[in-house]
């Protein structure tokens, strides 16, 4: 969706106004489908490669998100120093600002800085505890890293393995901690960090689609392009059929054209941060151009799954729908294009393609393009297609 238009029915199809909460519960869908679409990919990798190879492949993956975390938190909040304080900050400012996440405040204590993270998406959408291991713990080892080295992050909870909540520990590396659990007196607690709804909305699009990018990224990796979209193809398209199927109750949408499925796409794209631009405006065929797109900086097997997700809403709208990508930056193209049609038009356009010309000239021309037959012959039956006046 554009930045700067609204999200509209046509005249056609406009609804009674809809409860003041209809936007943001739209939104959470979109960004529940995206958490969804994660940690699906994450599953059928570690399903299919095993944890070994997934947390392997993904390591140097989250360690540069935890240095590119730890530089940008810094520089926002105008933090100094390079002390546990510090460390902790990074992560939990990170999840505090997430949509649907949150911490307690951070608390330094006598033998270390304690961090709890009591709601986290992820672990409501059925994340493995390897996800964890691979994003979280990588995401910290990156922080470390980048901040001070002769500190380190111990992860002690985790909702993904049943506890209350995810906690984790900032100490000196070298320093013995009998119990993790018990650091001692609390000496202060840390303001909470808070950014404007605007914020998080920019955030959380930005941190979920990096991970989407690097879980295909990661993918590719070990199973190569083939296997990973073989992979994802069914799934991807189940799980656009259930998002379509939940935005048009949302939504309110009862027809079932080509423009009420974009509709539904352009709420996901919105969550994607999508600048939309309708090219058309016919009942049966929508074609829309993207210019602004998360996933520009991701691999092409990303569009790919948007491509089969965007085909699942079709689905749930008209069965008769198809989505495909005209064009694709990840492909080089300047912009996006993409098309929502009637599968039969598609038909009768790719019958077009196949059934042979009237143009006999225009045949024996294709037959020489093709390879069919030599110089020799194409110039004589030329010839005598000529005489012939054909």
């Amino acid at each position: 969706m554009g930045q700067n238009q609204p999200l509209e029915l046509s005249e056609g199809e406009k609804k009674e106004p809809s409860p003041s909460n209809t936007g943001e519960s739209i939104r959470k869908l979109a960004y529940e489908c995206i958490y969804q679409v994660m940690v699906q990919d994450f599953k059928l990798f570690l399903e299919t490669a095993g944890a070994q190879k997934v947390l392997s492949a993904y390591q140097p993956m989250g360690e540069y998100a935890g240095h590119a975390t730890a530089r940008n938190f810094l520089n926002k909040l105008e933090l100094k120093g390079n002390g546990a304080d510090i460390i902790a900050i990074p992560i939990y400012a990170f999840v505090n600002n997430l949509l649907d996440c949150s911490c307690d405040p951070i608390e330094i204590r006598e033998r270390g800085v304690e961090v709890r993270m009591t709601s986290c998406y992820v672990s409501k959408v059925g994340a493995p505890p390897e996800y964890c291991i691979a994003v979280t713990h990588n995401v910290g080892k990156g922080i470390i890293k980048e901040i001070n080295p002769e500190f380190e992050i111990v992860f002690t909870h985790h909702l993904t393995q049943g506890d209350p909540y995810c906690r984790y520990v900032v100490k000196r590396r070298l320093d013995r901690i009998g119990d993790t659990n018990n650091l001692g007196n609390l000496l202060r607690v840390l303001p909470p960090i808070e950014l404007p709804e605007s914020e998080k909305e920019a955030l959380t699009t930005s941190y979920s689609c990096s991970i989407w990018m690097n879980i295909i990224r990661a993918m590719i990796e070990v199973l190569g392009s083939e296997e990973t979209i073989a992979l994802i193809d069914g799934p991807s398209r189940l799980k656009g059929e259930e998002f379509g199927n939940g935005a048009k109750k949302q939504l309110c949408i009862e027809n079932a054209g080509a423009r009420d499925a974009e509709l539904v796409i352009e709420v996901l794209g919105s969550a994607l941060g999508q600048d939309y631009k309708r090219l058309d405006n016919s009942p049966q065929i929508v074609r829309t151009e993207i210019e602004g797109c998360v996933l520009v900086d991701g691999p092409i097997e990303a569009c790919k799954q948007f491509e089969l997700l965007a085909d699942g809403i079709c689905k749930s709208i008209n069965p008769n729908l198809e989505f495909i990508y005209n064009k694709m930056r990840t492909k080089g193209d300047k912009t996006c294009h993409w098309t929502i049609r009637k599968k039969r038009e598609a038909e009768k356009e790719k019958a077009k393609e196949v059934l042979p010309s009237d143009d006999p000239i225009k045949m024996l021309t294709t037959m020489y393009i093709k390879g069919e037959i030599t110089e020799e012959e194409f110039r004589k039956k030329l010839a005598v297609l000529k005489e012939l006046k054909l």
